[in-house]
């Protein structure tokens, strides 16, 4: 019978940048393991194994996760900010959960490509200090994530600084398509006055850069059920024509195009910023976490450009109109220089990626740890 590896993370939920993540993992993971069986924990499992090709289970189903375990030969959590408290307690819980579950059935636990933090209850960082100590191997995304960990004491020597899994997508070579500015958005934060005024300043720069450039702005909702709101208040706003493109049903490689079909883009989102880079398109990021300044400093640092970053809760017009104009004069210089560091971050993240693979194919080769067990009982 062929190794079986179950995989958990954000999976089924309609979250492009979690369905990027698992569709660079899966392609990865049949590169390096042909034989081995994948499995995916899913909310909607019938859609992600007619996408993938994989077998997939209820991600809600405690008993058929369980079961499963029994058959895996390693439990890997994907990459994504799965281990953080902010947008609720839930999400940690669920996957500390889900790495307590491994270790009850002896399955070793790889965690690839995680964005971690923050975890503001003490009780949950005491939880995920114990499982990621008693982990195989975590390699996360970011040095944010890798300075917590070591802070909160989680490293004891198989702790790796790696890369965002969707950064070892293959490049999307720029298309010549419509004069489009693409938006990629989420919500600024709570719904108050701070968020009606960044609609007001955002629609402003819009409208203007349509009269200005000549750019059409076209949004993009990378996790629909929680974008479309807030585009249809932006373009309630906004005197000049928009677009909305719907990613619905369309597999990621064609995704990734529409950012290769685009002028300039805006994102809010970090892998909107992440599939701009991949079709070297300039882009201006919106702040709403350290992970996105984080990542604009690598590819600054790669490329040897400048590129604008606003703070989303304080963007202003004029501000953005600024950094937009900016791109807009030297956009061919922009992208040469982002196709510069879209292969050198490509080659890093692949780099550490097949690193970890290496370990997981050697982890594969030794005896299941229940069945040593069994035979010393």
């Amino acid at each position: 019978m062929a190794e079986r590896v179950l995989i958990g993370g954000y999976y089924g939920f309609g979250n492009l940048g979690d369905e990027a993540l698992l569709f660079a993992l899966l392609r990865k993971l049949r590169e390096a393991l042909p034989a081995v069986e994948l499995v995916v924990l899913s909310q909607e499992p019938r859609r992600t194994a007619a996408a993938y090709g994989v077998e997939a289970i209820n991600r809600w189903n405690p008993l058929a996760i369980w079961h499963e375990l029994s058959r895996a030969r390693l439990f890997l959590l994907g990459g994504g900010g799965l281990l953080q408290d902010v947008t609720s307690r839930r999400s940690a819980i669920y996957y500390l959960g889900l790495l307590w579950l491994a270790r009850l059935r002896q399955v070793p636990a790889f965690l690839l490509g995680q964005g971690v933090g923050p975890l503001r209850s003490r009780l949950l960082r005491r939880l995920a200090v114990r499982e990621l100590k008693r982990a195989e191997y975590v390699m996360v995304r970011d040095e944010l994530s890798l300075r917590l960990l070591r802070e909160w004491g989680a490293d004891r020597g198989q702790l790796i600084r790696g890369y965002d899994l969707a950064l070892t997508l293959p490049s999307q070579p720029a298309q010549e398509g419509q004069d489009l500015l693409l938006v990629v958005l989420r919500e600024p934060g709570r719904r108050d006055r701070g968020r009606a005024r960044f609609i007001a300043e955002l629609a402003a720069a819009l409208d203007e850069a349509k009269w200005r450039f000549g750019l059409r702005p076209a949004f993009l909702p990378l996790f629909p059920r929680e974008d479309y709101e807030l585009i249809g208040s932006l373009r309630r706003a906004m005197a000049v024509e928009s677009v909305v493109l719907d990613p619905e049903g369309l597999p990621l490689p064609e995704v990734l195009k529409l950012f290769g079909e685009a002028k300039l883009v805006l994102g809010m989102r970090l892998h909107a910023l992440e599939f701009a880079l991949l079709a070297g398109i300039p882009f201006v990021a919106f702040s709403y976490d350290p992970k996105v300044e984080e990542f604009v400093r690598a590819v600054e640092g790669l490329s040897g450009l400048k590129l604008p970053v606003l703070q989303a809760r304080e963007v202003t017009a004029a501000g953005l109109l600024g950094a937009l104009e900016g791109l807009w004069a030297n956009r061919m210089a922009y992208r040469a220089r982002l196709a510069v560091a879209a292969a050198e971050l490509g080659r890093l993240a692949d780099s550490k990626l097949k690193e970890a693979l290496a370990k997981l194919a050697k982890a594969l080769e030794r005896p299941p740890e229940k069945a040593i067990r069994r035979r010393g009982q």
